[in-house]
């Protein structure tokens, strides 16, 4: 098929395949391709400066200037949401989180478990289309996965920063995008199938009486890095990190009289925190589906917001740290993680 032409989103696809050496595209292919409602829309980012000599009352000239850093955001929004096969998502993802080893053989289902590294080392080349044209950034580094609630959907958005964009790769061309395939189009990650459970990081593990009814989320997981061109160089150098900020945003549709939040905020009373998506059965085996976030550590950055009102409502703010001291009971890790289980049998990235 040729590249379309016709002036509708619909017809066109995006995808991203991991990457091996900085500034080298690969191609995209089978499994490859994302199903999202936008690709960021992805920006060459190059000025063009025009000549300020002295002795000319107008500019007569100009060039453009190095490539900068092209940050955008793949979004799963509207009708769409996180699906449990994660498909191309997956990589991403799990790159973000930085540590995504092999999964466990839950024979028939597969889990795979994300924990937070000290830093992301793997990237990705991106493919888009645009009308008779064909847009790659060689190579790109996942930055911030935001997650939210919409349409009774997980909804959200990847964050990724490129080196360049070109169209006139030589290795993504008409026949490679064509080639790309999705791994699944409706298994989607919904808030009904969610589950959320907090106590104290000192506590007993978290179990069904700590069960927390909220009524809308949102999480976003962030690394900040650096946008630097080096001498010699056309395009940007692959980034370096400066920090990360992972915060968990609740509402609770009710506040009772055994609200405790104001305590826990003015004693800084860390928490733990488990948010648990269970999808339908896998196949032929008893396992269901599933998407979980892990939060060894919680603590609350403002006071809770409770306001008096007919139905008073609450709404909490915490942000991410690492259990240092000891492994809280029930989690495996004393960083944040994910899990996710599906019937992928090989790791998202390698």
């Amino acid at each position: 098929m040729a590249t379309p032409t016709y002036p509708s989103r619909r017809f066109f696809a995006c995808g991203v395949t991991q990457g091996a050496a900085w500034g080298t595209a690969l191609p995209v292919g089978a499994l490859d391709e994302l199903v999202v409602t936008s690709d960021g829309n992805p920006a060459l980012k190059q000025n063009y400066s025009s000549s300020d000599a002295i002795n000319r009352v107008m500019p007569i000239d100009g060039d453009l200037g190095a490539f900068e850093a092209i940050d955008f955001s793949p979004e799963f929004a509207g009708k769409i949401g996180l699906q449990y096969e994660m498909g191309a998502m997956g990589g991403p993802i799990a790159a973000l989180f930085g540590t995504a080893p092999a999964p466990a053989d839950l024979t028939g289902a597969y889990k795979h478990t994300w924990q937070w590294a000290d830093e992301v080392t793997d990237f990705f080349t991106f493919v888009t289309e645009r009308p008779n044209d064909i847009w790659e950034i060689p190579s790109c580094v996942p930055m911030k996965l935001s997650l939210k609630v919409g349409d009774g959907k997980l909804q959200g958005s990847i964050t990724l920063r490129g080196n360049m964009l070109t169209n006139a790769s030589v290795v993504n061309t008409a026949t490679e995008v064509d080639a790309m395939t999705a791994a699944d189009d409706a298994n989607f990650v919904k808030f009904q199938h969610g589950a959320c459970r907090m106590n104290a990081q000192g506590g007993a593990g978290l179990g069904a009486g700590d069960n927390l009814i909220i009524s809308d989320l949102q999480l976003d997981f962030e690394r900040l890095m650096d946008a630097q061109i080096s001498m010699g160089a056309t395009y940007l150098s692959q980034p370096k990190e400066q920090s990360w900020k992972i915060t968990v945003k609740i509402k609770l549709p009710y506040v009772t009289a055994a609200n405790t939040y104001h305590d826990i905020f003015t004693t800084m009373a860390a928490q733990k925190m488990s948010l648990v998506f269970t999808g339908g059965i896998i196949g032929a085996t008893a396992i269901p589906y599933e998407v979980a976030f892990y939060f060894p550590r919680l603590k609350l950055t403002s006071p809770p917001d409770i306001k008096l009102e007919d139905i008073i409502t609450g709404g909490l703010e915490f942000v991410a740290e690492e259990a240092i001291t000891s492994l809280p009971t029930g989690m495996l890790y004393y960083r944040p993680y994910m899990t996710v289980t599906n019937l992928l049998n090989a790791q998202y990235v390698t």
